[in-house]
């Protein structure tokens, strides 16, 4: 039998509900199968852990086969910007970096696998200083796709009807 090599993964979603939501759901399935030698490690802020379990700080790293655990890094968003996607999106790339490097350079044992979340981009070059391999996560639904190609259809439509336009007047 093959030996089996202790993964530890550390998950790094979009601070937002629906993007948290679907790495989670991507964890779970990850350590759904005992024996696969893998810990996983989800990094939110602080605020987000307080969403995830309420009063109960014992809550989100119940699970069955105690593969899954939580780790925090400060807030990086005030709260005035949580409500204006533009100024949040921008703060979050700029600011969540250099504390959830901290916390990978801190977690025991150490981190040899990410998964972050594709909206991020920065955990590229965090992969790449580390010598980390990184999976993408696109937490988008398959709904997306079907919206994506009727606009695709229609701004290709609309391009052939004002080349047209400009043609014959």
């Amino acid at each position: 039998m093959e030996s089996i090599t202790f993964q530890h993964v550390a998950a790094i979603p979009f601070p937002c509900q629906g993007h948290i939501n679907a790495m989670m759901g991507v964890c779970k399935s990850l350590s759904s199968k005992p024996g696969h030698g893998i810990l996983i490690t989800i990094v939110v802020t602080e605020e987000w852990l307080s969403c995830i379990c309420g009063s109960d700080p014992s809550k989100p790293n119940d699970n069955s086969n105690n593969t899954i655990c939580f780790a925090t890094i400060p807030n990086v968003v005030e709260r005035e910007k949580m409500g204006d996607f533009g100024p949040f999106n921008e703060v979050v790339k700029a600011k969540m970096e250099a504390p959830v490097e901290e916390l990978l350079d801190r977690l025991d044992p150490p981190v040899n696998r990410i998964i972050a979340d594709f909206e991020l981009q920065w955990p590229l070059d965090l992969a790449i200083r580390k010598e980390i391999p990184i999976a993408w996560l696109w937490s988008i639904s398959a709904f997306f796709f079907l919206h994506a190609s009727s606009l695709l259809c229609f701004h290709t439509a609309s391009s052939f009807a004002t080349s047209l336009y400009r043609y014959h007047y």
